[in-house]
Protein backbone atom coordinates (compact mmCIF):
# COMPACT_ATOMS: atom_id res chain seq x y z
CA UNK A 1 0.00 0.00 0.00
CA UNK A 2 1.64 3.31 -1.02
CA UNK A 3 1.66 6.50 1.02
CA UNK A 4 -1.88 7.80 1.71
CA UNK A 5 -2.86 11.07 0.04
CA UNK A 6 -4.97 13.71 1.75
CA UNK A 7 -8.63 14.05 0.82
CA UNK A 8 -11.23 16.66 1.71
CA UNK A 9 -14.88 17.16 0.95
CA UNK A 10 -15.59 13.43 0.62
CA UNK A 11 -17.63 11.04 2.72
CA UNK A 12 -18.52 7.34 2.78
CA UNK A 13 -22.20 6.54 3.19
CA UNK A 14 -23.55 3.47 4.95
CA UNK A 15 -27.24 2.80 4.38
CA UNK A 16 -28.87 0.82 7.20
CA UNK A 17 -32.63 0.59 7.02
CA UNK A 18 -33.94 4.05 6.18
CA UNK A 19 -30.95 5.89 7.64
CA UNK A 20 -27.89 7.06 5.75
CA UNK A 21 -24.79 7.35 7.96
CA UNK A 22 -22.06 9.61 6.55
CA UNK A 23 -18.41 9.29 7.56
CA UNK A 24 -15.80 11.85 6.49
CA UNK A 25 -12.86 10.62 4.41
CA UNK A 26 -9.53 12.08 5.54
CA UNK A 27 -7.13 10.18 3.27
CA UNK A 28 -7.16 7.93 0.21
CA UNK A 29 -4.83 5.04 -0.61
CA UNK A 30 -4.35 2.89 -3.66
CA UNK A 31 -4.34 -0.85 -2.97
CA UNK A 32 -2.11 -3.07 -5.11
CA UNK A 33 -2.05 -6.87 -5.05
CA UNK A 34 1.13 -8.79 -4.29
CA UNK A 35 2.22 -11.17 -7.07
CA UNK A 36 5.17 -12.89 -5.50
CA UNK A 37 3.51 -16.25 -5.96
CA UNK A 38 3.64 -15.88 -9.75
CA UNK A 39 6.52 -17.06 -11.86
CA UNK A 40 8.58 -14.40 -13.61
CA UNK A 41 7.16 -15.34 -17.05
CA UNK A 42 3.59 -15.08 -15.78
CA UNK A 43 4.38 -11.86 -13.99
CA UNK A 44 5.50 -10.11 -17.18
CA UNK A 45 2.30 -11.15 -18.94
CA UNK A 46 0.20 -9.60 -16.18
CA UNK A 47 2.03 -6.28 -15.91
CA UNK A 48 -0.72 -4.42 -17.81
CA UNK A 49 -3.68 -6.15 -16.19
CA UNK A 50 -6.04 -4.49 -13.69
CA UNK A 51 -5.03 -4.28 -10.07
CA UNK A 52 -8.14 -6.02 -8.78
CA UNK A 53 -6.92 -9.61 -9.35
CA UNK A 54 -7.53 -11.96 -6.45
CA UNK A 55 -3.88 -12.80 -5.86
CA UNK A 56 -3.40 -10.94 -2.61
CA UNK A 57 -1.18 -12.83 -0.23
CA UNK A 58 -2.38 -12.64 3.33
CA UNK A 59 0.39 -11.44 5.63
CA UNK A 60 0.59 -9.86 9.03
CA UNK A 61 0.71 -6.06 9.01
CA UNK A 62 4.30 -4.93 9.03
CA UNK A 63 6.32 -2.00 7.83
CA UNK A 64 9.37 -2.51 5.65
CA UNK A 65 10.90 0.89 6.44
CA UNK A 66 9.77 4.36 7.54
CA UNK A 67 7.03 5.81 5.38
CA UNK A 68 8.09 8.37 2.83
CA UNK A 69 7.31 9.54 -0.69
CA UNK A 70 7.94 6.99 -3.43
CA UNK A 71 10.03 7.86 -6.42
CA UNK A 72 8.88 4.87 -8.46
CA UNK A 73 5.16 5.09 -8.00
CA UNK A 74 4.47 5.45 -11.71
CA UNK A 75 5.89 2.02 -12.51
CA UNK A 76 3.47 -0.82 -13.31
CA UNK A 77 2.43 -2.72 -10.18
CA UNK A 78 3.84 -6.13 -9.50
CA UNK A 79 7.37 -5.59 -10.84
CA UNK A 80 9.96 -6.97 -8.44
CA UNK A 81 12.11 -3.86 -8.89
CA UNK A 82 9.38 -1.88 -7.10
CA UNK A 83 10.33 -3.64 -3.89
CA UNK A 84 12.33 -0.51 -3.04
CA UNK A 85 9.10 1.46 -2.56
CA UNK A 86 7.78 2.07 0.93
CA UNK A 87 4.98 -0.45 1.43
CA UNK A 88 2.63 -1.62 4.14
CA UNK A 89 1.50 -5.22 3.81
CA UNK A 90 -2.12 -5.66 4.82
CA UNK A 91 -4.12 -8.64 5.92
CA UNK A 92 -7.47 -9.12 4.25
CA UNK A 93 -10.63 -9.48 6.36
CA UNK A 94 -13.86 -10.54 4.68
CA UNK A 95 -17.08 -8.55 4.90
CA UNK A 96 -18.59 -11.16 7.28
CA UNK A 97 -15.62 -11.25 9.64
CA UNK A 98 -15.83 -10.01 13.22
CA UNK A 99 -13.42 -7.14 12.69
CA UNK A 100 -15.39 -5.92 9.63
CA UNK A 101 -18.63 -6.09 11.63
CA UNK A 102 -17.08 -4.01 14.43
CA UNK A 103 -15.93 -1.31 11.99
CA UNK A 104 -19.33 -1.25 10.31
CA UNK A 105 -20.94 -0.77 13.71
CA UNK A 106 -18.60 2.16 14.42
CA UNK A 107 -19.56 3.77 11.11
CA UNK A 108 -23.24 3.62 12.10
CA UNK A 109 -22.93 4.77 15.70
CA UNK A 110 -25.41 7.45 16.74
CA UNK A 111 -23.04 10.30 17.40
CA UNK A 112 -22.16 13.63 15.87
CA UNK A 113 -24.73 16.12 14.63
CA UNK A 114 -27.60 15.41 12.22
CA UNK A 115 -27.31 16.81 8.71
CA UNK A 116 -30.27 19.11 7.91
CA UNK A 117 -31.82 18.01 4.63
CA UNK A 118 -33.85 20.84 3.14
CA UNK A 119 -34.00 19.60 -0.47
CA UNK A 120 -37.01 17.81 -1.81
CA UNK A 121 -36.45 14.25 -3.10
CA UNK A 122 -36.90 15.51 -6.68
CA UNK A 123 -34.32 18.28 -6.26
CA UNK A 124 -31.93 15.83 -4.59
CA UNK A 125 -32.14 13.40 -7.51
CA UNK A 126 -31.80 16.20 -10.03
CA UNK A 127 -28.63 17.37 -8.29
CA UNK A 128 -27.04 13.94 -8.85
CA UNK A 129 -28.70 13.11 -12.16
CA UNK A 130 -29.55 16.35 -14.00
CA UNK A 131 -31.88 15.78 -16.91
CA UNK A 132 -33.66 12.66 -15.67
CA UNK A 133 -35.45 10.65 -18.40
CA UNK A 134 -38.79 12.41 -17.82
CA UNK A 135 -37.20 15.86 -17.87
CA UNK A 136 -35.01 14.96 -20.83
CA UNK A 137 -37.98 13.72 -22.81
CA UNK A 138 -40.02 16.82 -22.00
CA UNK A 139 -37.21 19.18 -22.99
CA UNK A 140 -36.50 17.16 -26.12
CA UNK A 141 -40.14 17.45 -27.19
CA UNK A 142 -40.09 21.18 -26.40
CA UNK A 143 -36.90 21.70 -28.40
CA UNK A 144 -38.40 19.86 -31.38
CA UNK A 145 -41.56 21.96 -31.17
CA UNK A 146 -39.55 25.18 -31.11
CA UNK A 147 -37.21 24.26 -33.96
CA UNK A 148 -39.54 25.72 -36.61
CA UNK A 149 -40.16 29.03 -34.82
CA UNK A 150 -38.26 32.28 -35.45
CA UNK A 151 -35.18 32.75 -33.30
CA UNK A 152 -36.68 35.35 -30.95
CA UNK A 153 -39.81 33.30 -30.27
CA UNK A 154 -37.75 30.15 -29.89
CA UNK A 155 -35.51 31.70 -27.22
CA UNK A 156 -38.40 33.42 -25.46
CA UNK A 157 -40.43 30.20 -25.15
CA UNK A 158 -37.43 28.15 -24.03
CA UNK A 159 -36.67 30.66 -21.29
CA UNK A 160 -40.26 30.44 -20.08
CA UNK A 161 -40.84 26.69 -20.35
CA UNK A 162 -37.34 25.27 -20.04
CA UNK A 163 -35.00 25.13 -17.03
CA UNK A 164 -34.79 28.22 -14.80
CA UNK A 165 -31.04 28.71 -15.39
CA UNK A 166 -29.26 28.36 -18.73
CA UNK A 167 -25.67 27.90 -19.83
CA UNK A 168 -24.77 29.52 -23.12
CA UNK A 169 -23.34 26.31 -24.60
CA UNK A 170 -26.71 24.63 -24.05
CA UNK A 171 -28.63 27.58 -25.50
CA UNK A 172 -26.58 27.41 -28.70
CA UNK A 173 -28.20 24.02 -29.43
CA UNK A 174 -31.51 25.84 -29.78
CA UNK A 175 -30.20 27.72 -32.80
CA UNK A 176 -27.40 25.71 -34.46
CA UNK A 177 -27.70 27.77 -37.65
CA UNK A 178 -27.36 31.14 -35.92
CA UNK A 179 -24.15 32.82 -34.81
CA UNK A 180 -23.28 33.34 -31.17
CA UNK A 181 -23.70 37.10 -31.59
CA UNK A 182 -27.25 36.66 -32.90
CA UNK A 183 -28.17 34.42 -29.97
CA UNK A 184 -26.65 36.86 -27.46
CA UNK A 185 -28.56 39.74 -29.07
CA UNK A 186 -31.87 37.93 -28.54
CA UNK A 187 -30.92 36.80 -25.04
CA UNK A 188 -30.32 40.39 -24.01
CA UNK A 189 -33.94 41.15 -24.88
CA UNK A 190 -35.50 38.38 -22.78
CA UNK A 191 -32.87 37.33 -20.22
CA UNK A 192 -30.49 38.66 -17.59
CA UNK A 193 -26.88 37.58 -17.13
CA UNK A 194 -26.04 36.33 -13.63
CA UNK A 195 -22.63 34.76 -12.91
CA UNK A 196 -22.20 34.01 -16.63
CA UNK A 197 -25.59 32.21 -16.63
CA UNK A 198 -28.73 33.37 -18.40
CA UNK A 199 -32.01 33.60 -16.48
CA UNK A 200 -35.32 34.95 -17.84
CA UNK A 201 -36.15 38.55 -17.03
CA UNK A 202 -38.69 39.12 -14.29
CA UNK A 203 -41.00 40.88 -16.74
CA UNK A 204 -41.01 37.72 -18.85
CA UNK A 205 -41.65 35.43 -15.88
CA UNK A 206 -44.51 37.47 -14.39
CA UNK A 207 -45.88 38.96 -17.61
CA UNK A 208 -45.61 42.45 -16.10
CA UNK A 209 -42.94 44.87 -15.06
CA UNK A 210 -44.62 46.12 -11.90
CA UNK A 211 -45.45 44.81 -8.46
CA UNK A 212 -43.53 43.70 -5.43
CA UNK A 213 -42.94 40.20 -6.90
CA UNK A 214 -41.03 41.73 -9.83
CA UNK A 215 -39.01 43.96 -7.52
CA UNK A 216 -38.26 41.05 -5.19
CA UNK A 217 -37.08 38.81 -8.02
CA UNK A 218 -34.88 41.57 -9.44
CA UNK A 219 -33.44 42.04 -5.96
CA UNK A 220 -32.62 38.31 -5.81
CA UNK A 221 -30.96 38.40 -9.23
CA UNK A 222 -28.97 41.48 -8.27
CA UNK A 223 -27.72 39.81 -5.09
CA UNK A 224 -26.65 36.72 -7.06
CA UNK A 225 -24.61 38.90 -9.43
CA UNK A 226 -22.39 39.65 -6.40
CA UNK A 227 -21.89 36.00 -5.41
CA UNK A 228 -23.46 32.56 -5.45
CA UNK A 229 -24.76 32.93 -1.87
CA UNK A 230 -27.52 35.13 -0.48
CA UNK A 231 -27.67 35.50 3.28
CA UNK A 232 -31.18 35.66 4.71
CA UNK A 233 -30.08 38.71 6.65
CA UNK A 234 -30.15 40.84 3.46
CA UNK A 235 -33.94 40.81 3.67
CA UNK A 236 -33.79 42.38 7.12
CA UNK A 237 -37.03 42.58 9.03
CA UNK A 238 -39.23 42.41 5.96
CA UNK A 239 -41.14 39.11 6.05
CA UNK A 240 -43.52 40.28 3.32
CA UNK A 241 -40.64 41.06 0.98
CA UNK A 242 -38.94 37.74 1.76
CA UNK A 243 -42.23 35.99 1.01
CA UNK A 244 -42.43 37.75 -2.35
CA UNK A 245 -38.84 36.71 -3.14
CA UNK A 246 -39.30 33.06 -2.10
CA UNK A 247 -40.59 31.77 -5.50
CA UNK A 248 -37.50 33.19 -7.21
CA UNK A 249 -35.21 31.80 -4.53
CA UNK A 250 -36.73 28.30 -4.79
CA UNK A 251 -36.45 28.39 -8.57
CA UNK A 252 -32.84 29.57 -8.72
CA UNK A 253 -31.25 28.40 -5.48
CA UNK A 254 -31.09 25.79 -2.74
CA UNK A 255 -31.96 26.82 0.80
CA UNK A 256 -29.41 25.93 3.50
CA UNK A 257 -31.14 26.45 6.87
CA UNK A 258 -28.08 25.54 8.91
CA UNK A 259 -26.09 28.31 7.22
CA UNK A 260 -29.02 30.74 6.95
CA UNK A 261 -28.47 31.30 3.26
CA UNK A 262 -29.49 30.37 -0.27
CA UNK A 263 -26.97 28.93 -2.74
CA UNK A 264 -27.30 29.28 -6.52
CA UNK A 265 -28.15 25.91 -8.08
CA UNK A 266 -25.64 26.20 -10.92
CA UNK A 267 -21.93 26.89 -10.82
CA UNK A 268 -20.92 30.16 -12.52
CA UNK A 269 -20.27 29.86 -16.25
CA UNK A 270 -16.65 30.96 -16.30
CA UNK A 271 -16.27 29.85 -19.91
CA UNK A 272 -18.85 32.38 -21.10
CA UNK A 273 -17.36 35.11 -18.92
CA UNK A 274 -13.92 34.50 -20.43
CA UNK A 275 -15.11 34.32 -24.04
CA UNK A 276 -17.56 37.22 -23.94
CA UNK A 277 -16.02 39.64 -21.48
CA UNK A 278 -17.49 42.65 -23.29
CA UNK A 279 -21.03 41.32 -22.79
CA UNK A 280 -20.30 40.59 -19.13
CA UNK A 281 -18.98 44.12 -18.56
CA UNK A 282 -22.02 45.66 -20.23
CA UNK A 283 -24.37 43.64 -18.06
CA UNK A 284 -22.39 44.51 -14.95
CA UNK A 285 -22.84 48.19 -15.75
CA UNK A 286 -26.58 47.62 -16.14
CA UNK A 287 -26.78 45.75 -12.85
CA UNK A 288 -24.85 48.46 -11.03
CA UNK A 289 -27.34 51.03 -12.25
CA UNK A 290 -30.39 48.94 -11.38
CA UNK A 291 -28.85 47.88 -8.08
CA UNK A 292 -28.54 51.50 -6.97
CA UNK A 293 -32.19 52.08 -7.76
CA UNK A 294 -33.30 48.90 -6.00
CA UNK A 295 -31.28 49.86 -2.95
CA UNK A 296 -32.93 53.29 -2.99
CA UNK A 297 -36.22 51.48 -2.48
CA UNK A 298 -34.79 48.99 0.04
CA UNK A 299 -31.82 50.73 1.65
CA UNK A 300 -29.94 48.64 4.19
CA UNK A 301 -32.94 46.93 5.73
CA UNK A 302 -34.92 50.10 6.22
CA UNK A 303 -38.53 50.04 5.07
CA UNK A 304 -40.04 52.50 2.65
CA UNK A 305 -43.62 53.32 1.69
CA UNK A 306 -45.08 53.02 -1.78
CA UNK A 307 -42.56 54.06 -4.44
CA UNK A 308 -41.95 53.67 -8.12
CA UNK A 309 -40.62 50.43 -9.51
CA UNK A 310 -37.07 51.13 -10.71
CA UNK A 311 -37.74 49.06 -13.82
CA UNK A 312 -41.05 50.74 -14.61
CA UNK A 313 -41.67 54.29 -13.39
CA UNK A 314 -45.36 54.11 -14.22
CA UNK A 315 -46.05 51.21 -11.85
CA UNK A 316 -46.37 51.50 -8.10
CA UNK A 317 -44.77 49.01 -5.75
CA UNK A 318 -47.00 47.97 -2.86
CA UNK A 319 -45.88 49.56 0.39
CA UNK A 320 -43.73 47.48 2.68
CA UNK A 321 -44.07 47.68 6.48
CA UNK A 322 -42.66 51.07 7.36
CA UNK A 323 -41.84 53.12 10.35
CA UNK A 324 -39.93 55.72 8.35
CA UNK A 325 -41.21 58.76 6.59
CA UNK A 326 -40.30 59.19 2.93
CA UNK A 327 -37.69 61.77 2.16
CA UNK A 328 -36.86 63.54 -1.06
CA UNK A 329 -33.66 61.52 -1.39
CA UNK A 330 -35.67 58.31 -1.43
CA UNK A 331 -37.50 59.19 -4.62
CA UNK A 332 -36.15 57.42 -7.68
CA UNK A 333 -35.19 59.20 -10.83
CA UNK A 334 -37.38 58.56 -13.83
CA UNK A 335 -36.27 55.28 -15.38
CA UNK A 336 -36.82 53.62 -18.72
CA UNK A 337 -39.60 51.11 -18.93
CA UNK A 338 -38.78 47.57 -19.96
CA UNK A 339 -40.49 48.13 -23.32
CA UNK A 340 -38.31 51.15 -24.05
CA UNK A 341 -35.22 49.31 -22.89
CA UNK A 342 -35.94 46.49 -25.34
CA UNK A 343 -36.69 48.81 -28.24
CA UNK A 344 -33.81 51.24 -27.76
CA UNK A 345 -31.11 49.05 -29.36
CA UNK A 346 -33.10 49.06 -32.62
CA UNK A 347 -33.44 52.84 -32.48
CA UNK A 348 -29.68 53.11 -31.89
CA UNK A 349 -29.08 51.01 -35.00
CA UNK A 350 -30.98 53.63 -37.00
CA UNK A 351 -28.90 56.46 -35.54
CA UNK A 352 -25.61 54.71 -36.29
CA UNK A 353 -26.78 53.78 -39.77
CA UNK A 354 -26.89 57.52 -40.46
CA UNK A 355 -23.89 58.83 -38.52
CA UNK A 356 -21.56 55.78 -38.32
CA UNK A 357 -19.41 57.30 -35.52
CA UNK A 358 -21.07 59.25 -32.68
CA UNK A 359 -20.31 60.96 -29.41
CA UNK A 360 -22.72 60.34 -26.54
CA UNK A 361 -24.30 63.76 -27.08
CA UNK A 362 -24.73 63.04 -30.78
CA UNK A 363 -26.44 59.75 -29.98
CA UNK A 364 -29.02 61.57 -27.85
CA UNK A 365 -29.55 64.18 -30.55
CA UNK A 366 -29.92 61.46 -33.15
CA UNK A 367 -32.53 59.70 -31.04
CA UNK A 368 -34.40 62.98 -30.60
CA UNK A 369 -34.45 63.61 -34.36
CA UNK A 370 -35.58 60.04 -34.90
CA UNK A 371 -38.40 60.59 -32.42
CA UNK A 372 -39.53 63.83 -34.10
CA UNK A 373 -39.85 61.98 -37.39
CA UNK A 374 -42.10 59.31 -35.91
CA UNK A 375 -45.06 60.44 -38.00
CA UNK A 376 -43.14 59.58 -41.14
CA UNK A 377 -40.48 57.06 -40.11
CA UNK A 378 -37.84 55.98 -42.60
CA UNK A 379 -38.71 52.99 -44.70
CA UNK A 380 -38.04 49.79 -42.79
CA UNK A 381 -37.55 51.51 -39.42
CA UNK A 382 -39.43 49.63 -36.67
CA UNK A 383 -42.18 51.88 -35.27
CA UNK A 384 -41.64 50.45 -31.79
CA UNK A 385 -38.03 51.63 -31.91
CA UNK A 386 -39.06 55.08 -33.16
CA UNK A 387 -41.65 55.48 -30.43
CA UNK A 388 -39.18 54.39 -27.75
CA UNK A 389 -36.72 57.08 -28.75
CA UNK A 390 -39.15 59.82 -27.71
CA UNK A 391 -39.34 58.83 -24.05
CA UNK A 392 -35.70 58.04 -23.39
CA UNK A 393 -34.43 61.52 -22.58
CA UNK A 394 -35.70 61.68 -19.00
CA UNK A 395 -33.94 58.41 -18.11
CA UNK A 396 -30.69 58.51 -16.12
CA UNK A 397 -27.57 58.75 -18.24
CA UNK A 398 -26.24 55.51 -16.71
CA UNK A 399 -29.21 53.55 -18.07
CA UNK A 400 -28.85 54.97 -21.57
CA UNK A 401 -25.13 54.27 -21.37
CA UNK A 402 -25.77 50.65 -20.41
CA UNK A 403 -28.03 50.10 -23.43
CA UNK A 404 -25.57 51.81 -25.78
CA UNK A 405 -22.86 49.46 -24.53
CA UNK A 406 -24.94 46.51 -25.71
CA UNK A 407 -24.61 47.48 -29.38
CA UNK A 408 -21.64 49.86 -29.58
CA UNK A 409 -18.01 50.21 -28.49
CA UNK A 410 -16.55 53.30 -26.83
CA UNK A 411 -13.29 54.25 -28.56
CA UNK A 412 -11.75 57.09 -26.58
CA UNK A 413 -15.01 59.04 -26.26
CA UNK A 414 -16.78 58.17 -29.50
CA UNK A 415 -18.96 55.16 -30.27
CA UNK A 416 -19.12 52.78 -33.21
CA UNK A 417 -21.40 49.81 -33.69
CA UNK A 418 -19.93 46.41 -32.91
CA UNK A 419 -21.55 45.04 -36.06
CA UNK A 420 -21.83 47.00 -39.28
CA UNK A 421 -25.45 47.57 -40.37
CA UNK A 422 -24.34 47.68 -44.01
CA UNK A 423 -21.50 45.15 -44.20
CA UNK A 424 -21.85 42.63 -41.37
CA UNK A 425 -19.85 40.07 -43.36
CA UNK A 426 -16.72 42.10 -42.56
CA UNK A 427 -17.31 42.27 -38.79
CA UNK A 428 -14.25 40.17 -37.96
CA UNK A 429 -11.98 42.70 -39.68
CA UNK A 430 -14.03 45.52 -38.13
CA UNK A 431 -13.19 44.18 -34.67
CA UNK A 432 -9.48 44.07 -35.56
CA UNK A 433 -9.59 47.74 -36.58
CA UNK A 434 -11.55 48.72 -33.45
CA UNK A 435 -9.00 46.94 -31.24
CA UNK A 436 -6.16 48.75 -33.00
CA UNK A 437 -7.74 52.16 -32.44
CA UNK A 438 -8.34 51.36 -28.77
CA UNK A 439 -4.75 50.21 -28.32
CA UNK A 440 -3.13 53.10 -30.21
CA UNK A 441 -4.81 55.91 -28.26
CA UNK A 442 -7.06 58.90 -29.07
CA UNK A 443 -4.81 60.31 -31.79
CA UNK A 444 -4.22 57.00 -33.55
CA UNK A 445 -3.43 56.94 -37.25
CA UNK A 446 -3.53 53.50 -38.84
CA UNK A 447 -1.50 52.47 -41.85
CA UNK A 448 -2.78 49.81 -44.19
CA UNK A 449 0.28 47.69 -43.48
CA UNK A 450 -0.39 47.61 -39.72
CA UNK A 451 -4.05 46.69 -40.27
CA UNK A 452 -3.07 43.93 -42.71
CA UNK A 453 -0.48 42.52 -40.32
CA UNK A 454 -2.85 42.57 -37.33
CA UNK A 455 -5.61 40.93 -39.38
CA UNK A 456 -3.26 38.17 -40.51
CA UNK A 457 -2.29 37.45 -36.90
CA UNK A 458 -5.86 37.42 -35.56
CA UNK A 459 -7.77 36.02 -38.53
CA UNK A 460 -5.04 33.71 -39.89
CA UNK A 461 -5.57 34.94 -43.44
CA UNK A 462 -4.79 37.77 -45.82
CA UNK A 463 -7.51 40.40 -46.18
CA UNK A 464 -8.69 41.68 -49.54
CA UNK A 465 -8.54 45.30 -50.66
CA UNK A 466 -12.34 45.36 -50.96
CA UNK A 467 -13.04 44.42 -47.33
CA UNK A 468 -10.26 46.73 -46.12
CA UNK A 469 -11.83 49.74 -47.87
CA UNK A 470 -15.37 48.83 -46.79
CA UNK A 471 -14.38 48.73 -43.13
CA UNK A 472 -12.04 51.72 -43.11
CA UNK A 473 -14.35 54.07 -45.04
CA UNK A 474 -17.18 53.29 -42.65
CA UNK A 475 -15.16 54.13 -39.53
CA UNK A 476 -12.41 56.50 -40.71
CA UNK A 477 -11.36 59.21 -43.10
CA UNK A 478 -8.10 59.28 -44.99
CA UNK A 479 -5.39 61.70 -43.88
CA UNK A 480 -1.93 61.77 -45.47
CA UNK A 481 -1.77 58.08 -46.41
CA UNK A 482 -3.15 57.08 -42.99
CA UNK A 483 -6.60 56.38 -41.60
CA UNK A 484 -8.04 58.43 -38.73
CA UNK A 485 -11.18 57.60 -36.75
CA UNK A 486 -14.09 59.93 -37.50
CA UNK A 487 -14.77 62.60 -34.91
CA UNK A 488 -18.41 61.78 -34.11
CA UNK A 489 -19.42 65.41 -34.65
CA UNK A 490 -22.82 64.52 -36.03
CA UNK A 491 -22.17 64.90 -39.74
CA UNK A 492 -24.03 62.18 -41.69
CA UNK A 493 -21.68 59.92 -43.63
Amino acid sequence: MPLPTCASGYAVGVLIGDKLHLNPVHAVVQLRPSKRNLKESELKKNVTTNNDEKSVENEDVKEKRPMGPSKKQNKPPGIEKDIGEHWLHLKYHGARSDISARYLQKMAMEEGSPVPFSMSPVDYLNAFFPGRPTDTDRLKILRTRLSQLPLEERVRTWLLEGPPIHRFDALKHLAPDNSADEIIRVLQIYAQLVQGLWVPKSSLVYGTNSGVEVLARNFVLYEFTKGILIKKSVFGRRPEFLKAATPALKSLAVERPDLNDWKLKEHPDKKFENLYGDVVREKQATWECLGKQINDVLPGGRNRPTMKNPLNPNADIPALPSGDKPTSSSLLRTSMSEEIREALPKALQEVFRTYKVCSFQQIRQGLRKLGVSKSYPPKGAPRKAITASIDVFDAPQEEIQAVINQVAVNIHGVYVLKSSPDNPQYDTLRKVVIDLFMAEGPSAKLKKASVTEAAKLQLNRDITNVEFLKVMKELCHSEKSAWVLRSGDGKPE
